[in-house]
């Protein structure tokens, strides 16, 4: 029977030095939490990968297959969470519908600021198209003000 190189019984010590550096039990595991082989130069050079060629590479960040399309509800959630985070917008009136990749706010924000933060904040996420921004402009001082005032007997 053909043992392979990187068995427990036959490995080499440099082979353990590589797996006990990679793996938490020293098996041929590939990571140890969140550290690969392949974040390591020494490693890198070891396998026979030019770093020069892989720092060259072009960014396919977000290009897909053919004909993908990220489902709405994932937008829905993805652009909720976005207003969530989003500290320069209170999101607390602001309500968000996606149909066919096209993201609609609606409600109310404090000033012109937090409308064109809470389109940027949205139209940034994947799978989104467009942004149909239909936030109204309302000053909550206003709206204190308007609730304290009452008519004149």
């Amino acid at each position: 029977m053909n043992e392979s190189r990187y068995s427990r019984d036959q490995s080499t010590e440099e082979d353990k030095d590589f797996f006990d550096k990679y793996s938490p039990s020293g098996e041929s595991e590939w990571t140890l939490g969140s550290v690969t082989p392949f974040d390591d130069e020494s490693v890198l050079s070891e396998r026979h990968y030019n770093i020069e060629s892989l720092e060259e590479r072009r960014n396919h960040t977000g290009k897909g297959p053919m004909n993908y399309q990220r489902s709405d509800e994932r937008i829905h959630d993805d652009a909720q969470s976005a207003l969530y985070s989003c500290a320069e917008v209170d999101a607390s009136d602001i309500e968000v519908s996606v149909a066919n990749g096209i993201v609609t706010l609606q409600g109310t924000v404090e000033d012109r600021i937090s409308k064109k933060v809470a389109e940027m904040a949205v139209e940034r996420l994947p799978g989104v198209i467009d942004v149909e921004n239909n936030l109204v402009i309302e000053n909550p001082r206003k709206r204190g003000l308007m609730m304290n005032h009452s008519p004149v007997p």
